[in-house]
């Protein structure tokens, strides 16, 4: 029998499928902005005064500039690892104050049955996230499946 090849292609927004409460890249950063903004701390005033401002309204971004060596700022390298980390936080603690009972939408565990139980399945997802990871992690958990099969997820060797 000729199975027929399934691809899932997730793009940006995708989460709001999932949870219509979780924000969109836009939300996400105008948030994290606020907060920063409002913090009364070292970090919080090392992000409002040595983060450049072209960066500050796309968490990606910022997070990009935080965790990289540029040799210019090497006086700022731990200040900026203390301000990816908190931001880092943030981002997890947003998500968790949204999905406090755990919950997601019917639509991602039919996604995670069909690939785990489809040979011919494959989900591309354009997120930087692992919420594919998670969610498959916690399908096997629930439905008394002994493993994920990590060597179906990655069939693109990945390098460090």
């Amino acid at each position: 029998m000729n199975k027929r090849k399934q691809v899932f292609l997730l793009g940006a927004g995708f989460s709001k499928a999932i949870n219509p409460a979780y924000p969109l890249m836009n939300e996400l950063c105008t948030d994290i902005r606020e907060q920063l903004e409002l913090g009364n701390d070292t970090i919080s005033a090392h992000y409002k005064t040595e983060i450049p401002e072209n960066i500050k309204n796309n968490v990606e971004h910022l997070l990009t500039y935080l965790s990289t060596d540029f040799p210019w700022k090497q006086e700022n390298n731990y200040t900026d690892r203390a301000l990816y980390e908190r931001i880092s936080r943030m981002i997890g603690q947003h998500f968790q104050q949204l999905d406090k009972n755990g919950e997601h939408n019917n639509l991602f565990d039919r996604l995670i049955a069909g690939f785990l139980e489809n040979p011919h399945c494959d989900i591309i997802t354009l997120n930087y996230d692992v919420l594919i990871e998670k969610a498959m992690e916690k399908y096997v958990k629930n439905n008394g499946q002994p493993y994920l099969p990590w060597e179906r997820l990655y069939s693109y060797p990945l390098s460090w």
